[in-house]
């Protein structure tokens, strides 16, 4: 993941090494959501933003890490993944859809405003 990822939280950008205590493997779409263990959807991310986390969306944590000053979602990791995931045709794939059309309201919102 970090080769691919770098190294830092995907929800916050702490630097974050393998080794570090504090790295865990994030589920990206969340398993209670169809989220499945492949490699697409899994990232680093610290033990804090993992487990304040859970099960939230991922349009509305990202938005959430946004509101806090301190935590800067890496979109350019992020997103990428989602559209991969959404190619598939499963429960991942739906929900990385449904994430997708969530954050293009999002966008859609904050350009009106």
């Amino acid at each position: 993941l970090q080769v691919r990822d770098g190294q830092g939280c995907l929800w916050c950008g702490k630097d974050l090494l393998a080794t570090d205590p504090d790295c865990t493997v994030e589920h990206i779409i969340p398993k209670v959501y169809g989220g499945k263990d492949i490699i697409e959807n899994t990232a680093n991310a610290c033990g804090n933003c993992n487990s304040k986390r859970r099960a939230i969306s991922v349009a509305v944590w990202t938005q959430r890490c946004q509101a806090m000053k301190r935590h800067h979602p890496r979109l350019e990791v992020l997103m990428p993944l989602l559209y991969i995931m959404a190619e598939r045709d499963d429960a991942t794939g739906r929900a990385a859809r449904r994430e997708l059309t969530a954050f293009a309201a999002q966008n859609a919102l904050t350009a009106v405003a």
